[in-house]
């Protein structure tokens, strides 16, 4: 309920407020770079891993990165593992991938020996619990089975229940995306090159280098083509050396050096997300400094190709409709006039693919291009009725009986829930208010009264995060039209909890957003839990807008 308590102090937090926000644009837009792309993404154990294998090319018996041997020794956690995430499983990859950089380094020591048997006695308590047919991670299927391999050469074998299962993931996967598509530019696998080692075609695998010179935005896939090419790419290696650099640069160098991004360039991926956050705050794009607009949506409009969008336009990675559906979603929200033809490549019988020849449908995917169909024009709308009502019901017929979605992208059902009401909130037909309420009552059910926010993670810590309670304010809000009265009072009570919640962490940590998200759990999915950190930033600014 509303009550005097929140009126003192509201233009000095509207004041903060607007101050972070153009802060965030101003670092997004100083970020793009026209040559090499940008973004801002959380560390990751696994890429470093694989870039600390990379030797140097007129000395093999040196490594080419040393401090990112010396990350990882670094930031070994305490039971053995690397990752630092609350479900064990999340770290079983970046946990195989630092063990093999420990047992391939030119130069063992008592340390490197010591660091190692912690692993590996992590790995064989894990994968013992493992159970890949409820897992979901990008690649997994076939990096894990890949390092697998490798460890059994090195001399380490495990043996653990699901392995079968696993193997058996891995043909399916192999069925679905043959290698050879790997080279027609068309796959994501790559992204995850390293799964597939000296197999690789090297000499046609070039013609998918970036302009930047990395592979598949990965740190992880660009280090394989150095560690098991016949030939040294230079090219490749200057990318890599850029990324190792920018990891001494970043302000946290003690924490930092060394380390290496879950994905870079991430630029169309992050300003469409960005933008799109902000316009489901209280105020429209179209009221944002106007030069900081016009330089976000010329970034975005730059880089379609005929085919779409991928995270950035220096990725070498195919387009996606993800990527596609946001950003066409985005423009058309920032008054920019663009055609969503790209987007009917991924149409399939019953939804739209994330990526040609996947093996999970994304629910976020489905949810952007929705958003993107139904910012058409209406003559344009009744012409692509069909596409949209597809889409409304496959997303209907993919919610939990609870009244909640999953994405195969992110962790959290606040986020593929947001991502869906978002869209579907915008739909109007006969009863579609109606078929939201159950949406609703799962968040006024599901609310943490402790504190005042959400998680789906609470049952561990007991405490909501940030990113998560920014979700579900941005659903509650986009869900108004449809509270019945009788609920009336607890979904205010729920806005103003929520958005007292998340002001208490800003003020508890003097507004630093960046301090905020280093203690929030790492909540979106690729081939490890990562935090693409401005994009949630925007979210959790859009949600106290």
């Amino acid at each position: 309920m509303v009550t005097g308590q929140f009126v003192p102090g509201l233009i000095a937090r509207k004041v903060k407020l607007e101050g972070m926000l153009l802060d965030l644009l101003t670092e997004v837009i100083s970020d793009l770079n026209p040559e090499r792309g940008g973004g801002k993404i959380s560390v990751s154990a696994y890429d470093t891993a694989w870039v600390a294998r990379v030797r140097k090319s007129e000395d093999t018996d040196r490594l080419a990165y040393p401090l990112a041997l010396e990350w990882l020794l670094l930031n070994q956690s305490s039971d053995g593992s690397w990752g630092g995430n609350v479900t064990p499983a999340y770290n079983l990859l970046p946990s195989m991938a630092a063990l093999l950089a420990l047992v391939k380094t030119p130069f063992q020591t008592r340390v490197t020996h010591l660091a190692a048997h912690k692993a590996e006695s992590f790995l064989r308590v894990e994968l013992g619990q493992f159970q890949p047919e409820t897992f979901e991670s990008s690649g997994f299927e076939l990096l894990m089975p890949a390092m697998l391999k490798e460890l059994e050469e090195a001399g380490i074998t495990f043996k653990f229940p699901g392995k079968e299962i696993l193997l058996r993931l891995q043909e399916h996967k192999l069925k679905l995306a043959h290698r050879e598509l790997i080279y027609s530019g068309t796959s994501s696998l790559s992204h995850s090159l390293e799964a597939f080692g000296p197999s690789l075609d090297f000499e046609r695998l070039k013609a998918l280098q970036a302009k930047n010179g990395g592979y598949g935005s990965s740190p992880a896939a660009t280090a394989a083509v150095l560690i098991y090419s016949p030939e040294w790419d230079s090219k490749a290696a200057g990318w890599l050396d850029e990324l190792y650099l920018k990891s001494f640069l970043s302000g946290e160098a003690g924490r930092t050096a060394g380390s290496m991004p879950t994905a870079y360039p991430i630029d169309v991926f992050e300003v469409s997300w960005i933008l799109y956050n902000l316009a489901h705050s209280t105020v429209s794009l179209k009221q944002l400094p106007q030069y900081m607009l016009g330089a976000l949506t010329a970034w975005l409009e730059g880089s379609f190709t005929s085919e779409g969008v991928s995270i950035s336009r220096f990725s070498g990675f195919p387009p996606d409709s993800d990527d596609t559906g946001m950003a066409l979603a985005t423009l058309k929200l920032a008054g920019s006039i663009y055609p969503c033809d790209s987007l009917f490549a991924f149409e399939e019988t019953t939804h739209f693919a994330c990526y040609h020849s996947e093996r999970v449908v994304s629910i976020g995917a489905n949810a952007h291009v929705l958003a993107a169909l139904l910012s058409l024009s209406e003559q344009e709308k009744r012409l692509g009725y069909t596409r949209i009502e597809k889409v409304v019901n496959f997303l209907y017929s993919q919610r939990h009986t609870g009244g909640y979605w999953e994405d195969k992208w992110h962790l959290s059902p606040y986020y593929a829930t947001a991502c869906a009401v978002l869209a579907l909130s915008r739909y109007h037909q006969s009863n579609s208010d109606r078929c939201l309420v159950p949406t609703l009552n799962w968040l006024l059910q599901t609310r943490n009264r402790a504190d005042g926010g959400w998680s789906s993670q609470a049952g561990n810590s007991g405490k909501s995060n940030i990113e998560e309670t920014a979700y579900a304010l941005q659903t509650l809000r986009a869900l108004e039209r449809v509270v019945p009265g009788k609920t009336r009072q607890q979904y205010m009570e729920a806005l103003y909890g929520g958005n007292e919640y998340l002001w208490v962490q800003l003020e508890v940590k003097n507004y630093q957003l960046k301090s905020c998200l280093e203690e929030a759990p790492r909540l979106w999915r690729a081939k490890v839990l990562y935090t693409p950190l401005r994009i949630v930033e925007a979210a959790l600014l859009a949600a106290l807008r």
